[in-house]
């Protein structure tokens, strides 16, 4: 994940290779803040947070779906 506009690896998100029902995928910062949530598996996080780039640090993601045969 090397968000710097390069169009190489600049979005976070999980790879979906299956039905999905339900979906929703959040990040959140080490002081357990959330600085990004989807509920479409299509849209990864591009690593802004207030539309300002957020800092190197480690971060905590989330993902929750349901999925169907």
């Amino acid at each position: 994940f090397t968000p710097n506009n390069d169009n190489i690896n600049d979005e976070f998100m999980p790879i979906v290779e299956c039905n999905i029902d339900k979906y929703e995928f959040e990040i959140f910062n080490r002081w357990g803040e959330s600085v990004f949530r989807s509920l479409n598996p299509g849209l990864g996080w591009n690593g802004d947070y207030h539309n300002k780039p957020s800092p190197v640090d480690v971060y905590l993601w989330i993902l929750r779906y349901e999925y169907f045969f």
